[in-house]
């Protein structure tokens, strides 16, 4: 993102993914903000992901942890929303400023009333939650027009563009045009 920023290529936000592995390290928070410091990036560019299912089996000690980064202004997703067995009171009680619907709903929608009701659902209730709604796996304009219908706010799938490299951002994006949402492929840093 860095690298990006300096050759001119404007990328609002990066999503990270968090594995039960890095939400047990300690210091997780004074890490990722040394990160952003090295790298002179604000906090409010990156996002870390945590599954639904991660997200209900959080110990008071994890999320201390997810509230200090927040408290240093990094957003937080709950990916895969929709598939875990977290309530709505965890939702309510999480640090989160995102939520991601998983792609098995969205791509339900267009063949199945539930799905829609549900989706449309989902999003309503992270609207009035204040929380940034995600769609996942949107592959077709039915689909596009369903949650667009629904207020949905971010829309993230191959519709728009399948993964690319990191190394590619650079080219697909200059000129001025801004990713609407876009999957990058980094390797192992």
């Amino acid at each position: 993102m860095s690298h990006w920023r300096s050759i001119g290529v404007y990328v609002p936000k990066v999503s990270v993914n968090l594995s039960q592995l890095n939400l047990n390290l300690d210091g997780l928070p004074l890490y990722v903000e040394r990160i952003l410091n090295a790298f002179h990036l604000p906090a409010s560019c990156l996002v870390l992901e945590i599954t639904e299912t991660a997200a209900s089996e959080l110990t008071d000690d994890k999320l201390n942890m997810l509230r200090a980064l927040r408290n240093i202004g990094v957003g937080l997703s709950m990916d895969d929303f929709g598939t875990g067995f977290s309530s709505l009171a965890n939702l309510a009680a999480l640090p989160v400023t995102e939520i991601k619907i998983d792609k098995s709903f969205v791509q339900a929608i267009a063949n199945d009333n539930r799905f829609s009701v549900l989706v449309s659902s989902i999003i309503e209730i992270g609207n009035k939650l204040g929380l940034t709604v995600v769609a996942e796996g949107v592959e077709n304009k039915a689909q596009l027009d369903s949650l667009r219908s629904y207020n949905c706010q971010i829309i993230q799938g191959f519709i728009y563009s399948k993964a690319v490299l990191a190394d590619e951002i650079s080219n697909k994006f200059k000129g001025g045009a801004r990713p609407l949402y876009c999957n990058v492929i980094i390797h192992s840093c």
